[in-house]
């Protein structure tokens, strides 16, 4: 917005400065006349027969100056591209099933919420900090009876949203969730493990936290703030 606006007031500025440049023109132009009539006479003639000498001698800067007000008077930012706040089309990277079952080493479990009853970790040897706006992640899940499932996403800050790309098997094979599209992320249930993600340690409201040791420090449980409680 403020570039486009720059814009339009630079070709302005122009348009005045062609049309004052025309204006010396025109002046030089009528003293060019009478010093070449110096005896015509003050007449409708002579002043139609002035005004056509100017015109030859000033056409180009009025077609200029012309030019240069409509550019600046109805030029488009969103057809050249200028305008930084036109809309984007996300384009996701490729993502690449891990290798590996979670390593249990690098397992950090966080708080949901007061009402859930499964407890969850992040295996933060598994977080990439995408350049698609996407940071992926393994996140293991254990139920009450001690059983666990580990399962590799992805949250978008910028749309507040996440998605499933894989499931680790009981033979701790990964298998990938072709059919997977982006949800929005649920803010207002029990096992809302994504939105503690999110707003604890991943996104800065809605950017994305490119900082890899502040997603650590964010996701030490002293410090974590992506615990909160569920309105009942």
């Amino acid at each position: 917005m403020i570039i486009a606006i720059t814009q339009s007031f630079v070709q302005m500025v122009l348009a005045i400065a062609v049309l004052m440049a025309m204006s010396v023109q025109m002046k030089k132009s009528a003293l060019q006349y009478r010093h070449h009539q110096p005896n015509a006479a003050i007449s409708l003639g002579g002043a139609i027969a002035c005004l056509t000498f100017i015109m030859n001698k000033s056409w180009l800067l009025l077609l200029a100056s012309f030019t240069l007000v409509l550019s600046a008077c109805f030029s488009d930012p969103l057809a050249d591209g200028t305008d930084p706040y036109a809309p984007t089309v996300f384009k996701e990277g490729n993502t690449l099933m891990p290798l590996n079952p979670p390593n249990k080493k690098y397992l950090v479990p966080f708080s949901v919420s007061q009402t859930t009853i499964f407890k969850f970790a992040v295996d933060t040897e598994s977080i990439k900090i995408g350049n698609d706006g996407v940071t992926r992640y393994i996140v293991v899940i254990t139920n009450p009876s001690g059983g666990q499932n580990a399962y590799f996403e992805g949250i978008r800050c910028d749309t507040f949203q996440w998605r499933l790309y894989g499931t680790l098997e009981t033979n701790q094979q990964w298998r990938a969730n072709p059919l997977g599209s982006w949800l929005a992320i649920k803010d207002n249930v029990p096992n809302r493990y994504q939105a503690a993600l999110a707003q604890g340690a991943f996104c800065n409201l809605a950017t994305q936290e490119k900082s890899f040791s502040k997603v650590l420090r964010s996701l030490d449980p002293s410090n974590f703030t992506g615990f909160i409680a569920i309105p009942q």
